[in-house]
């Protein structure tokens, strides 16, 4: 935003100023024009420009946002002689207050007031941000849900990876546990051993996995900050308790995964395993 926005003494005044979009200025002015405190006309009546906005959407949204002009709804009304009518209007509402109940009661008082009938859907249109935001978490939960399956489904493949590691890594290391064995040690020397190596090699892969995704997202988010349309999609990032709790759950399915190999190694023969 360059500039200001209007406000509550631009209104009770009936001043001509005006705030415009960036695709406006860029309209209207040269590069290195002054924008602040020149003046525009709106069919033939001069305003005064006092703010430059830039929108927060993205896409079409975005380009009509910013193509509009922005004027005090007192001026606008006085000096295009629309006497007291309002074409839309926008209410925030307190943050206990649910949305479809105030965008119930608001229909509600403006029906009654303008004689319109309480059944008529057509008599005020609406849009609720309440209800986009309720689209937009449906969508995004979906996502999570879909996420939350390939994530599963890619940490079963690498559990898989790694026991079919451990056990190749067995087969090839037959001879070595044979001599541990005939050296005196135990069945539960051997599982350990197996499981130790296994959980290190899962937590290894697991930071590393984890390194290399925030070092990702953090070249995201300089790209998309970089970028003039990052839309919603801006500060992508992981928290701590979400890097922990896949760290936790790949040392449990390690350990899951290292049963299998322990179980492989401890049938192994000393004596066979000396004759290879």
């Amino acid at each position: 935003m360059e500039g200001r926005y209007i406000n509550e003494r631009d209104l009770e005044d009936r001043r001509k100023v005006a705030v415009i979009g960036k695709r406006v200025r860029q309209l209207l002015f040269d590069r290195e024009e002054q924008v602040l405190g020149s003046h525009i006309q709106i069919q033939g009546v001069t305003f005064t420009v006092v703010g430059v906005y830039r929108s927060q959407q993205t896409g079409e949204d975005a380009e009509e946002s910013e193509n509009s002009i922005f004027t005090p709804y007192t001026t606008f009304n006085h000096a295009f002689h629309m006497g007291d009518r309002v074409g839309w209007l926008s209410l925030l509402i307190r943050e206990d207050v649910p949305g479809d109940t105030a965008v119930a009661e608001v229909l509600r008082l403006l029906k009654a007031q303008k004689s319109v009938h309480p059944d008529d859907p057509r008599g005020f249109g609406h849009w609720s941000m309440a209800e986009m935001h309720e689209e937009m978490t449906t969508v995004f939960s979906a996502f999570r849900w879909v996420s939350f399956v390939f994530g599963g489904l890619a940490l079963f493949a690498g559990v898989i990876g790694i026991m079919n590691i451990m056990l190749i890594t067995i087969k090839e290391r037959t001879r070595e546990l044979g001599v541990r064995r005939a050296l005196g040690a135990t069945p539960a020397n051997i599982v350990v051993q197996i499981m130790v190596e296994t959980l290190t090699l899962t937590v290894l892969a697991g930071l590393v996995g984890g390194i290399l995704g925030v070092a990702t997202l953090e070249a995201l988010d300089a790209f998309l900050t970089a970028s003039e349309d990052n839309g919603i999609f801006r500060h992508p990032h992981v928290t701590l308790d979400v890097l922990l709790t896949a760290l936790g759950t790949m040392t449990v399915l390690g350990a899951l995964a290292g049963v299998l190999p322990a179980l492989r190694a401890l049938r192994v023969e000393p004596v066979e395993a000396l004759r290879t």
